[in-house]
């Protein structure tokens, strides 16, 4: 009797973990429509993994953007030419070469070393005048501090073209995992989105592009 008593709330219990399940769902955030669309921006974030970690190594994992021109003509983002079709990551490191943005180096990370698993992201079409304030903020964060990291910028970026019912909301402390679970509210999140290869790796120095490669998986960027 005790069995089928425990058995029936077991049961009980499951059921109503999956009605909830089913309302979160319906509940969950959507991304506003756009009419004449020039891009697609996505913000991705990832907790720390085996995977991206060298031993005695903390890692709490990245965040970080991506912008994709879909025009047919090119596009300024920050000081790099965006040509029509391609894809370039924009993040905050703390590289000792430039602490601040950084452009490509997540798609060079990952197509060397296939980094980044277990991704999460969140895409919106941007408009053309979205990208004035993308090059303001991109201008005004050019920096990288342990409390102005890649997730501050990441979140920020995105908010700053983001509608009232986009935005993510701002922690006290920022970090990937908080990126991560703010995207997890809306409904069409995507896990391990393909990142672009681009192989334009570096920063801007006065309005210079500055190259760099890679010298090997020992270099291990956080």
């Amino acid at each position: 009797m005790v069995k089928r008593v425990i058995a029936g709330l077991f049961i009980l219990i499951c059921s109503v973990a999956l009605m909830c399940g089913c309302g979160d769902n319906k509940n969950k955030k959507q991304l506003s429509l756009i009419d004449n669309s020039v891009g697609n921006l996505t913000i991705f974030s990832l907790t720390q993994s085996n995977k991206d970690t060298l031993p005695l190594l903390l890692n709490l994992g990245h965040s970080f953007i991506t912008i994709e021109n879909t025009s047919s003509d090119n596009m300024t983002i920050g000081n790099y030419e965006l040509t029509p079709n391609e894809t370039i990551c924009i993040g905050t490191w703390s590289i000792s070469n430039h602490f601040g943005v950084w452009y490509n180096v997540e798609s060079n990370y990952n197509s060397k070393y296939n980094r980044y698993d277990g991704r999460i992201s969140l895409t919106k079409k941007i408009s053309s005048n979205n990208l004035t304030t993308i090059n303001t903020f991109i201008a005004k964060h050019n920096y990288w501090n342990p409390f102005r990291n890649c997730s501050y910028f990441a979140l920020n970026l995105w908010n700053s073209v983001a509608d009232s019912n986009e935005k993510l909301k701002k922690p006290i402390i920022y970090s990937p995992a908080h990126v991560a679970q703010e995207i997890k509210k809306f409904n069409n999140y995507e896990y391990n989105k393909p990142l672009p290869t681009n192989s334009n790796m570096g920063y801007y120095s006065n309005a210079k592009f500055v190259s760099f490669n890679m010298k090997g998986e020992d270099n291990k960027y956080v």
